[in-house]
């Protein structure tokens, strides 16, 4: 596996839960306003999964969870990434999950072994090749992950999910419905994100304006949120 990062203790990324984060090496998407471009390559981050266990053991008394992150989690070798989910369960951690969705049988087989999942839904379908630099079709990967989401997780009622989208300065208020009427569901949440200026991305952000018609269209098929907008 790729470990490029740990961050000890984390009151951000696990809703309702202090959690270290893992970040993993490697990611199939290139978005422009990414915030961990350090982390979309490939290079061995040096940090092995025992190392991560140890100092997991050792703060057991003072974290609930840890959150795979990265980079794109599901793109490590899939017996290497389960395997370390059980020995992360086995020391009594819940472990939630953050993809792209690009890579469903990943998805699937980490199922069993997740508590959450967040999800990112990056635009509307028609706009997914441009905005991840990826040339071929990807989102019906995408897809078939909203569909193990919506149909399979919460049929056995153990985990939580939700789908999340970094709301871009192009972005109109019919890209917004078209992606909640692809992940409409009464058990799952929505989060509409601000996004962030950085070195790369300098894009004058949506007005708190945009976001409030947004969130009362989305309602309508899904329960939607706001984060970092205010």
């Amino acid at each position: 596996m790729i470990i490029r990062g740990y961050e000890p203790n984390s009151l951000v990324d696990y809703p309702k839960h202090i959690t270290a984060v893992i970040f993993f090496g490697g990611c199939n998407f290139n978005c422009a306003y990414c915030h961990n471009r350090e982390l979309l390559s490939f290079e061995d981050g040096g940090i092995e999964a025992g190392e991560i266990l140890e100092k997991l053991y050792k703060r057991r008394a003072f974290l609930d969870a840890v959150t795979f992150s990265g980079g794109e989690p599901c793109l490590q070798k899939q017996e290497e990434l389960s395997c370390f989910a059980k020995e992360i369960k086995d020391l009594g951690f819940k472990i939630k999950l953050d993809t792209n969705g690009s890579r469903p049988k990943c998805l699937k087989a980490m199922l069993p072994l997740v508590d959450y999942v967040a999800m990112d839904i990056k635009c509307s379908p028609k706009d997914y090749c441009a905005l991840t630099c990826v040339k071929e079709d990807i989102f019906a990967e995408v897809a078939e992950s909203i569909n193990l989401l919506k149909e399979g997780a919460f049929l056995e009622n153990r985990f939580l999910a939700e789908f999340r989208t970094t709301v871009l300065p192009n972005f109109t208020l019919s890209d917004i419905e078209t992606i909640a009427r692809l992940i409409e569901s009464k058990s799952a949440s929505y989060y509409l994100q601000q996004v962030r200026k950085t070195e790369n991305y300098k894009e004058t952000p949506k007005e708190i304006s945009f976001f409030v018609k947004a969130k009362e269209i989305a309602d309508k098929f899904i329960p939607t949120f706001l984060r970092g907008v205010l």
